[in-house]
């Protein structure tokens, strides 16, 4: 599979030999991914051995030859299964009992306090 991608920066579409700031390599891989993939992800990618970044002044240079094909699948825990185990309906049930309709399950954070723990350590 081909992908071309344009360039702001060139002004034109990507050429084998351009490098790439990290930002431009994950709008790259976003593209051919069909989804959004973070900036942060292209590291794990580096330590898989998938992209060999060019470093130069202390700033990673990805090359657009090695990110034109790269497609990111989907990643993530395993699959739900049909017949959990009792461990796994267990846990689910929990989840749900104590999970927040905002999606964090963190209520200290929401409201400013400190957790238990670090409430104690602080001097007052």
């Amino acid at each position: 599979m081909h992908y071309s991608h344009w360039s702001d920066r060139f002004d034109r579409d990507y050429e084998d030999k351009d490098l790439l700031d990290r930002h431009e390599a994950a709008l790259v891989l976003s593209a051919n991914s069909g989804r959004v993939v973070l900036v942060e992800y292209l590291s794990g990618l580096v330590r898989r051995d998938q992209l060999h970044p060019t470093i130069n002044n202390r700033k990673r240079w990805y090359r657009y030859g090695e990110l034109r094909g790269l497609v990111v699948g989907l990643t993530g825990g395993r699959h739900m299964e049909d017949n959990p185990s009792p461990a796994a309906r267990r846990q689910r049930k929990y989840r749900e009992k104590h999970s927040r309709p905002g999606g964090s399950s963190r209520s200290s954070q929401s409201s400013g306090e400190l957790p238990g723990a670090a409430r104690s350590l602080v001097a007052v």
